[in-house]
C-alpha cells in the first residue's frame, strides 16, 4: 500500500517554519535556531525561538510554543481551519476530504459504537430491572431516550461481539473501539469489555457517539456479583475516535446554551450531567473518566468566559473542585461555585427538588467565598497554629485575585475573621513571591506555564527530555514511582516512556499524539537553553530530587497525621505513624547524605 501524507503533513513538509514565521517577525541566527522578541507579550530582549530542525517555536518568556499551525492561529487570530487553508494555499496543497483510508477506519469504528449504542438500548428495553433503577434515580423516559442510555447484560461473555459479528464487524476493529478485550488466555479469543453496565454513550460535539462509560449494575435478577476491587465506572480506552483529555460528555447538547447562557455549569458525573439537562439547565457539562484538562477549559473558553463549578463535596469532590478552580485561574476564566446543601451529589438534589436547582445555581458563590467557608471551617481560629494554617492557604489564592480593590476586601475579611490587623496580612501577602503570579495586564501572557508549575512537574519535565535526547537514560526511568505526576503532562509522558520499546517519539504519537508537540517543545527546550555537560548526570540529579521532594511530601503528611493522633489520644495510630516518619526520615537521609558530604 501506498503510504499518503494527510494535508497536514503536506502542508508541513512543503513549508519551511523560519520562512513564514519571517513573514510576521523579524528572526534573527542564534546557532543552530533562531530568535526574535516574542510577538504574544511585551519584551525587551528576544526569548521566542524557532528550532528548524524541529520546525517548531517556543517562547521561554510567557511559554507560548507550537508547530506553524499554532503560530498563524495565534497571530492572526485564525481558527484551526482557517489557519490550515491559509497555509495550504501557500504552500499550493489542494484539500481534499479526509485521506480515505483514514476516513474508513474513523468511520468504522463510529458506525461500530452506533450499533453497539443500538445493542444496548435493545438490552435495556428488555430488562425491567434497570429500567425501574433508572426511573428511581428519577430520570424520564424522554431523557432515557434523549441520551441514549442502555444496558450491557452480564448473561454472557461475548453478546456484543455476537451481534456486531452478525452485522459483519471484525473482533479486533471492536477492540479498536474499544468494546473488546483480547484474551490473555486465548489467543486469537476477545470478550466484551463491558458487562453488567449501565451504558452512557460519549458523543463528540457533532453528536456522534465515539467512547461509553459503563456503571455497575447490581441486580438481583442476573446475580451479578461485584468484586470488592470492580470499579463502579469504566469508561472506554483512548482510540482512534475517543481522546477523554478532550471531550466533554453532553458537550453536544450544551454548546448552544452555554452561547446563549454566557456560562457553563460543570459537574463531575453521568447522571449529575443527565439530570442537569432533565431539570431545563441545558448548559452543563461532565468530564467523563477523567479529571479537568487544559483542553477541555480551552474547549469551553471559546464560548464562554464563566464557569460555574459543583462537584460533589465529599473529599475527593473538594479537592477536585480545587484542582479545578486552579486550573480555570490559570485559564483566566470567572469562576463560581454551586453549592450543594447537606453534601449531596447535584444528580440527588435534583431528584429531590427538581424546581429548586436554578436558585442553586443563581445563588452561586464566588470561589473566593468557597475557599473561606472550606479553610475556616477545618481549622481552629482560637489557636495561633489555626490562624496560621488558615492565613497561608488563603492569602495565597487572595494573591492570584489581580485588581487590587477586590484583594483589599478579602484581607479586611480575613482581618475580622482572624482578629488580625490587615497591616500584618499586608506584610504577609507582600512576602508571597510575586513572580509565581500575573499581576499586571501587561504580563497577563507572561509565564502562566513556566514559573507556577510545581517542583514534581518542572523535575518531570527535565528526566521525560533527557530521556527522549538520550534513550538509553530510558533503563533509569523503569519503575520509578510516578503516581503523583500523572495528573500533569510530563506524568503521562513519563508512563509511555516506562513502557516504550523503540522508537520513543512514535510511542508518543500513537499513544497521546496530543502531547506529541510539548514533547518536542521540552527537547527543544534541552537544545535552545542550556549546555548541559552530561545527560546521564543531569537525569541523576533529577531523580534523587524527585525522591527528595516526594519524601519531603509524605513526612510533612505523616507529620499531620501524628498530630491529629496525639489530639484523639490514638495511641495505636500514634506508634504506627511514628514508626513510619522514622523511617521515611532516614530514607530521606540517605538521599540528603551525598548532598550533605559534599
Amino acid at each position: 500500500a501506498i503510504f499518503m501524507l494527510t494535508p497536514i503533513e503536506e502542508v508541513k513538509s512543503r513549508l519551511d517554519i523560519v520562512e513564514v514565521l519571517s513573514g510576521y517577525i523579524k528572526l534573527s541566527k542564534a546557532g543552530s535556531n533562531f530568535k526574535a522578541v516574542c510577538p504574544f507579550h511585551s519584551e525587551k530582549s528576544p526569548s521566542f525561538m524557532v528550532s528548524p530542525s524541529r520546525q517548531i517555536w517556543h517562547c521561554f518568556g510567557c511559554g507560548e510554543g507550537g508547530d506553524i499551525f499554532k503560530f498563524v492561529m495565534k497571530i492572526e487570530g485564525l481558527e484551526f481551519g482557517d489557519a490550515l487553508r491559509n497555509l495550504a494555499q501557500r504552500a499550493g496543497v489542494i484539500l481534499k476530504r479526509e485521506d480515505p483510508q483514514i476516513r474508513t477506519e474513523r468511520n468504522k469504528l463510529l458506525d461500530i459504537c452506533r450499533a453497539a449504542t443500538e445493542y444496548f438500548r435493545k438490552n435495556l428495553e428488555q430488562n425491567n430491572e434497570v429500567k425501574s433503577y433508572l426511573k428511581k434515580r428519577g430520570l424520564k423516559d424522554e431523557t432515557i431516550d434523549e441520551f441514549k442510555i442502555g444496558y450491557s447484560p452480564d448473561s454472557s461473555w461475548d453478546g456484543l461481539l455476537k451481534f456486531l459479528a452478525a452485522k459483519n464487524f471484525q473482533p479486533q476493529d471492536i477492540e479498536k473501539a474499544g468494546l473488546a478485550v483480547k484474551s490473555e488466555k486465548n489467543s486469537t479469543g476477545y470478550f466484551d469489555r463491558f458487562r453488567g453496565r449501565i451504558m452512557f454513550p460519549i458523543a463528540n460535539s457533532s453528536g456522534e457517539i465515539i467512547g461509553f462509560g459503563g456503571r455497575i449494575f447490581e441486580g438481583k435478577s442476573e446475580g451479578k456479583k461485584v468484586k470488592s476491587d470492580e470499579a463502579k465506572y469504566i469508561n472506554s480506552p483512548q482510540t482512534l475516535i475517543y481522546d477523554k483529555s478532550r471531550v466533554l460528555y453532553g458537550f453536544d447538547k450544551a454548546k448552544i446554551d452555554i452561547r446563549k447562557n454566557n456560562f457553563t455549569v460543570l459537574v463531575e458525573g453521568y447522571m449529575d450531567l443527565i439530570m442537569c439537562h432533565q431539570a431545563g439547565v441545558k448548559n452543563a457539562v461532565a468530564v467523563s473518566g477523567t479529571a479537568m484538562t487544559r483542553d477541555h477549559l480551552q474547549i469551553l473558553k471559546r464560548l464562554s468566559d464563566n464557569i460555574y463549578f459543583s462537584f460533589d463535596m465529599d473529599n475527593a469532590g473538594e479537592a477536585a473542585t480545587k484542582r479545578a478552580i486552579d486550573a480555570a485561574l490559570s485559564e483566566e476564566f470567572n469562576i463560581k461555585v454551586i453549592i450543594v446543601p447537606s453534601g449531596k451529589d447535584p444528580a440527588d438534589f435534583i431528584l429531590e427538588h427538581p424546581d429548586k436547582w436554578e436558585y442553586q445555581i443563581k445563588n452561586a458563590r464566588g470561589f473566593m467565598e468557597f475557599y473561606f467557608d472550606n479553610v475556616l471551617s477545618k481549622n481552629n481560629l482560637e489557636t495561633a497554629q489555626g490562624k496560621k494554617d488558615v492565613s497561608k492557604i488563603l492569602l495565597l489564592q487572595i494573591k492570584k485575585i489581580k485588581n487590587r480593590v477586590e484583594q483589599s476586601h478579602w484581607i479586611s475579611l480575613l482581618s475580622q475573621k482572624l482578629k488580625i490587623k490587615p497591616e500584618a496580612l499586608e506584610e504577609e501577602i507582600a512576602k508571597i513571591k510575586t513572580n509565581d503570579f500575573l499581576d499586571s495586564d501587561s504580563a497577563r501572557q507572561i509565564v502562566k506555564e513556566n514559573k507556577q508549575k510545581p517542583r514534581e512537574e518542572l523535575l518531570g519535565e527535565r528526566i521525560v527530555a533527557c530521556v527522549l535526547k538520550d534513550p538509553k537514560l530510558k533503563k533509569d526511568i523503569v519503575g520509578l514511582e510516578i503516581e503523583p505526576i500523572l495528573c500533569y503532562p510530563s506524568g503521562q509522558l513519563l508512563s509511555i516512556l516506562q513502557k516504550a520499546e523503540d522508537d520513543l517519539l512514535e510511542q508518543i504519537k500513537e499513544e497521546a499524539e496530543h502531547l506529541l508537540d510539548y514533547a518536542n517543545q521540552l527537547l527543544f527546550s534541552l537544545d535552545a537553553m542550556e549546555e548541559i555537560e552530561s545527560l546521564e548526570e543531569e537525569i541523576k540529579f533529577c531523580l534523587k530530587e524527585f525522591k527528595i521532594h516526594f519524601l519531603k511530601e509524605q513526612l510533612n503528611k505523616i507529620s499531620f497525621q501524628i498530630q491529629e493522633a496525639e489530639e484523639s489520644l490514638d495511641e495505636k495510630s500514634l506508634a504506627t505513624l511514628m514508626q513510619q516518619f522514622k523511617n521515611l526520615s532516614q530514607e530521606l537521609h540517605q538521599a540528603l547524605d551525598p548532598l550533605v558530604t559534599e
